[in-house]
């Protein structure tokens, strides 16, 4: 074997049969309460692989497929692979690992008919929820399963099952803390390489190549725009104009979504850099945006929750005349979960502005959330014909929080604070 070379990182992040227990035990409990035989779980690398997270939250596997998990007994795993190439690790979760390709409803139901499960109530994980309708349990398997097994009622397990996911355990907080200090690679090597001519490809090959070394899961999602007016969490280089091939020029400003994804466990980043020297404007939303973020921190604690939360960190925007495109902050896991504030719908082509309720979720110790403040102009750009509903500029400061018994804790507050990186020109 060769010599490690200095930028690798070895980090001691696998999950613990402690915690595997926590959760099926989790799980069974809800099982037991819902009068439930058995759960259906499915998987798959979508909506930034975002759709997998239940999958991987109860096999602590990063693969797709489907999971029949009983109420008493071992659970069986049916997935593309076959058995071999998935249980190479000592410590899988599930052992009984099965290639299920093609006809998965086929393995779902003699999954369930080997266990006698031929009538009562099934679990499904998701039908219901963002993720219902998108990257949610296929209409076909479903089909399958309901015209193969009529007497079994499948019934959703979403209202029961998010809830279990809000309180993260000391060993998935750890997960949070090690992809947090990820990020000062990947922000340094940013800093580093950001200079006048310099492209947005060669900027993004720097963030992939970094965040991969320190130890990140590759798949870890990137946004980034580059320009003097830029919107957050919208790339340039994919939606406005074609390519990646745009030099840097003084007074531009980045603006990125740096996710590190350890175990599956997503540390956010939102971190802006100023090529030279910004116009009067963008000074002010630096100023403003950090000035959300620590009212965030300041605010958050047991006790508080979403609605009062969202209020104090948009004082200071309404103040200083700017508005919000994305909400301010949500609950952080294996994907963007609840507890989210209001968010507020803007990116609708048409044009569209609504409001979508959602409860007021109080929080509790051991939460973990992304606060993404982000503060950008009233007025649009373009006109009607291109993109009415895109904010004409604006940029987003934040990354990962965990909620305390006293407050809250910046995951990266010995390195990381909500200011933009001034580059010399």
């Amino acid at each position: 074997m060769g010599k490690t070379k200095k930028w690798q990182r070895v980090y001691d992040h696998e999950m613990s049969a402690a915690e595997r227990d926590r959760r099926w035990g989790l799980l069974r409990r809800e099982m037991e309460a819902n009068d439930l035989e058995c759960l259906l779980v499915s998987g798959f690398h979508s909506v930034l692989w975002e759709a997998q997270a239940t999958l991987r939250w109860v096999t602590n596997l990063d693969i797709e497929g489907y999971l029949v998990f009983p109420r008493e007994g071992e659970p069986t795993l049916y997935s593309f692979i076959p058995r071999p190439k998935v249980t190479r690790r000592e410590d899988c979760w599930v052992p009984d690992c099965r290639s299920g390709f093609p006809g998965f409803g086929e393995s779902l139901v003699a999954g369930l008919t080997e266990r006698g499960v031929t009538g009562g109530k099934v679990g499904v994980l998701s039908m219901a929820g963002v993720f219902g309708e998108y990257g949610g349990f296929p209409y076909s398997t479903m089909a399958t399963l309901e015209a193969e097994l009529p007497a079994v009622r499948l019934e959703d397990s979403t209202a029961w099952f998010a809830p279990l996911r809000m309180r993260k355990s000391d060993e998935e907080v750890r997960m949070f803390e090690i992809a947090a200090a990820i990020a000062k690679d990947v922000v340094g090597a940013v800093t580093e390489v950001a200079r006048e001519g310099v492209t947005d490809a060669e900027i993004r090959a720097t963030i992939a190549a970094a965040r991969t070394r320190a130890g990140a899961e590759p798949h870890s999602t990137t946004f980034y725009g580059q320009g003097k007016d830029i919107a957050p969490i919208l790339d340039t280089g994919v939606m406005l104009e074609p390519g990646y091939s745009t030099p840097l020029e003084v007074g531009d400003v980045i603006a990125t979504e740096l996710t590190n994804r350890v175990n599956g466990y997503e540390a956010e980043f939102n971190q802006a850099w100023v090529l030279g020297e910004a116009d009067e404007e963008w000074e002010r939303m630096f100023v403003v945006a950090a000035e959300s973020f620590e009212a965030g921190v300041v605010a958050l604690r047991p006790g508080i929750d979403t609605k009062e939360l969202q209020a104090l960190m948009q004082a200071p925007l309404d103040e200083a005349g700017f508005t919000w495109f994305f909400p301010f902050f949500h609950g952080s896991g294996l994907m963007d979960e609840p507890p989210s504030c209001n968010v507020r719908v803007s990116n609708y082509a048409d044009g569209r502005e609504i409001e979508r309720p959602y409860p007021a979720i109080t929080f509790e110790p051991n939460m973990t959330l992304t606060f993404e403040p982000n503060v950008v102009t009233k007025d649009r750009y373009g006109d009607d014909e291109t993109a009415p509903w895109l904010p004409r500029r604006g940029l987003s400061l934040g990354t990962s929080v965990v909620v305390t018994e006293e407050g809250c804790r910046v995951l990266a507050e010995e390195w990381w604070k909500p200011e933009v990186i001034r580059l010399p020109a």
